[in-house]
């Protein structure tokens, strides 16, 4: 766009002096106030090819800085959206770790009130509530793991897993919410 006006200009400067050139000519009575003319249009021309170039100076520089600012949002909106990500998933753990115990307040209810001894145990959950793996079927069941068959089931409950076979046997019964070995 500035080279336009530049050109209008060069153009208004040259007609101008073509004109004052022509002044003597009969033909072309009034050439002075044309070229007055032409000189003042050169002078408005170029007062507004000015103004235009500092507006559009200011409007790169606003534009500019609107990129920033723009950037910079993004970049914080980017930000909140990983940290309500994290929550969300923090969210979900924090569920699925209540669900667990609260399947295994009523699984170690159950388990405490059966009254013989070929009773199906209901199987505990780990925090991420997923079933024990090699939970015993019974008391019988329980009754006849080894010790290293306990110390697995305590490893995986979070428990101490050191001592006799007859305290690791305890531990998995008040663990899973067994009472006193029944029949004995």
């Amino acid at each position: 766009m500035n080279d336009s006006v530049e050109q209008i200009i060069v153009g208004i400067t040259t007609l101008n002096t073509e004109l004052q050139a022509m002044q003597n000519l009969p033909a072309i009575q009034g050439a002075g106030a044309i070229a007055t003319a032409l000189e003042q249009l050169s002078a408005q021309t170029k007062a507004f090819s000015n103004q235009q170039t500092a507006m559009n100076t200011h409007i790169t520089a606003e534009l500019t800085a609107l990129r920033t600012e723009v950037a910079v949002i993004k970049t914080e909106v980017a930000v909140i959206k990983t940290e309500v990500a994290d929550i969300k998933t923090e969210i979900t753990g924090i569920k699925t770790e209540m669900k667990s115990v609260q399947h295994n307040a009523v699984a170690r209810s159950i388990n405490g009130s059966l009254q013989r001894l070929t009773s199906r145990l209901t199987p505990l959950h780990s925090s991420n509530d997923v079933e024990f793996e090699n939970f015993p079927q019974n008391q019988i069941a329980l009754d006849a793991l080894d010790g290293n068959a306990l110390e697995a089931l305590l490893n995986s409950f979070g428990l101490l897993a050191g001592g006799t076979l007859g305290e690791k046997r305890s531990r998995v019964r008040a663990f899973i919410g067994l009472g006193p070995v029944l029949g004995h």
